[in-house]
Order: C-alpha cells, then sequence, then structure tokens
C-alpha cells in the first residue's frame, strides 16, 4: 500500500529535515509518520497541536506497508530510522 495522496508538511518538519543530514531510512519514516497524521486527521493538518498533544501510537505494520522498504521482512528499518533521527525529533517539532 505505498502512498498515493499529498499532503502538507509543516514548515517546522521541513526545518528539521534540513538542519542534519538525515538518512533515507529516517525519511521514509517521517514521510509514513506524517501521512499517519494526515489521514487520521481527514487532510486537517492545522489541527494537529490539538489533536496530537502527547504521545500516539502508530501500527508498525501500518508503516511498513506505506514507506518500508520492499520485501522487508522485519523492523530493523524502523530502529536504524529511529537512532538518526535521534529523541530531538519530539522535542524540536
Amino acid at each position: 500500500m505505498p502512498i498515493n495522496d499529498t499532503y502538507t508538511i509543516p514548515a517546522p518538519v521541513i526545518k528539521f529535515l534540513l538542519e542534519g543530514e538525515r538518512s533515507f531510512l529516517a525519511l521514509r519514516l517521517v514521510h509514513g509518520l506524517l501521512y499517519a497524521i494526515h489521514s487520521s486527521l481527514r487532510g486537517n493538518m492545522s489541527i494537529v497541536p490539538a489533536q496530537f498533544p502527547k504521545e500516539h501510537a502508530v501500527r508498525t505494520s501500518s508503516l511498513a506497508a506505506a514507506v518500508g522498504p520492499e520485501k522487508c521482512k522485519d523492523n530493523r528499518w524502523l530502529h536504524t530510522a529511529c537512532q538518526d533521527l535521534g529523541s530531538g525529533l519530539i522535542t524540536k517539532i
């Protein structure tokens, strides 16, 4: 189920991604997370602060299906992407 839709990327996210050299896997993960938010809010990204003020969960299988490496059988790519993004992702966005 590769993503076949358009959505808005908030300016702070773009700034965060451009500030450092991010791996391709990290960019895949951010793309998948943004799409998950976009889908759950039906495209209304302006209500993100009100709807997502705390931690939320997303199934890794959903991310893998949308943006994961083709024919990947495990979640190692997610662990690698999370390490690349670091813990600063939550505090900077």
